[in-house]
């Protein structure tokens, strides 16, 4: 829908953490995908990869960045 704002926290142990922060959208959903995704891997001893998905208003909220992804449409047009 829109355009997501990419920003870095530096953390009080010094790391940096990078975060979409979305506008527009409600990613509730999102969130309680990812909450499957941990259970899975709770159950099962599997790996998959899951990220942080935290909700502040229904209409904004902030997501885990994931280094070294591919838009879909990359993956389209290869």
């Amino acid at each position: 829908m829109r355009k997501p704002i990419k920003i870095i926290m530096i953390g009080d142990n010094g790391k940096s953490y990078e975060f979409i922060v979305k506008y527009g959208e409600d990613i509730r959903q999102d969130q309680r995908i990812e909450q499957v995704f941990k259970l899975c891997n709770n159950l099962f001893k599997s790996s998959i990869v899951s990220y942080q998905v935290i909700p502040i208003f229904d209409s904004l909220g902030i997501i885990e960045f994931v280094p070294n992804t591919k838009t879909l449409d990359s993956m389209i047009h290869m």
